[in-house]
């Protein structure tokens, strides 16, 4: 059985997505760097451009989705 707990983003976890985010680039050769405030513009303003779901393996985050109602 795995240890994984997936739920929705809130507000503290914008530091573990960018970082995630930032790490996903790397990965595909890409220099990017995720704005936090946008990130959480995006994600918390009414009504909210965009959500989102963390998933934690224990403590640590282990992955992420992001959702666009135009996509």
């Amino acid at each position: 059985m795995s240890d994984f707990n997936i739920r929705e983003v809130t507000p503290a976890d914008v530091p573990d997505l960018v970082a995630m985010s930032d790490v996903l680039g790397v990965f595909h050769g890409e220099t990017t760097h995720a704005n936090p405030a946008a990130l959480m513009r995006a994600l918390f303003a009414a009504p909210p451009w965009m959500w989102g779901l963390i998933a934690h393996s224990g403590p640590q985050p282990v992955g992420y989705a992001m959702m666009l109602p135009t996509a």
